[in-house]
């Protein structure tokens, strides 16, 4: 695989989403209940 700097961008985003997906739920769950 070519790491071009558009795969670290992806990647970053993606490393940087997954916490963001795990918390977003929670805070939106406690709005609505």
């Amino acid at each position: 695989m070519k790491w071009t700097k558009a795969t670290f961008v992806a990647n970053d985003t993606k490393i940087m989403d997954e916490p963001a997906r795990g918390l977003k739920p929670m805070p939106s769950l406690t709005h609505s209940g």
